[in-house]
């Protein structure tokens, strides 16, 4: 319908508002015979305003131009969400990816943990040798026996009764025969027969040995104190 009133506001411009010729058979009735006269003026008047050819040309022209703009904005348009789709693509291929290394990495660390433990299981553990024993420190009979007979009898039998029968047998070796007599008799009956018998012992040794053993009972090596 705005169309029919445009092309025949352009008749009217360009007859100066004369009347159209009547159509002949077979062509296309004017819009103008068709509305009565009143209404069609009105119409054109009021909807329609007069523009020259040129004017409406340029306006056709300028509505090419843009309905081309657009179908060119649309292009770009679809070329750039084809963009996107093909970049969304590669994304998740190479999340893919990079999930299947993740879980490749994971199960080779897994294994490696494994293989570790396995191995470390399998090697014997090692041979820790015992510290060498500490050499027993041997008493110096000497010294003791020359500090006891320093003492009084009682004080010296109190000391050489908490020795052991060996150790004690070769400070009493070691003394003056009146000082290991006058201390023995301080000793219990029960530790003086031990020291006695470990005294005998060490001669029997010493005897075995080839060693004549002297008159007073001392062993040759167990000199007396003076």
């Amino acid at each position: 319908m705005f169309a029919e009133l445009i092309v025949t506001s352009l008749l009217m411009t360009g007859s100066g508002g004369a009347a159209p010729p009547p159509a002949s058979k077979g062509e296309a009735v004017p819009a103008r015979s068709i509305l009565p006269e009143r209404t069609h003026r009105e119409c054109v008047s009021t909807a329609v305003p007069s523009l020259s050819p040129q004017a409406l040309l340029e306006e056709l022209s300028r509505a090419s131009v843009q309905r081309r703009q657009l179908n060119e904005e649309q292009q770009r348009l679809d070329e750039d969400r084809g963009s996107v789709e093909k970049e969304r693509a590669a994304l998740a291929a190479e999340r893919l990816a990079f999930d299947a290394e993740r879980q490749a990495f994971a199960a080779a660390v897994a294994a490696a943990k494994t293989t570790a433990a396995a191995a470390a299981a399998a090697v014997p553990p090692p041979v820790v040798a015992p510290p060498p024993p500490k050499p027993r420190a041997t008493p110096d009979v000497a010294r003791i026996a020359k500090t006891l007979q320093g003492m009084k009898p009682a004080n010296a039998g109190a000391v050489l009764g908490k020795l052991s029968p060996a150790v004690a047998a070769s400070v009493v070796m070691r003394m003056k025969r009146e000082s290991a007599s006058a201390i023995l008799e301080t000793l219990k009956p029960e530790q003086a027969a031990e020291i006695a018998s470990s005294m005998s012992t060490a001669v029997a040794d010493e005897a075995g040995a080839g060693v004549v053993t002297p008159p007073t009972g001392a062993s040759p090596k167990a000199k007396e104190v003076p």
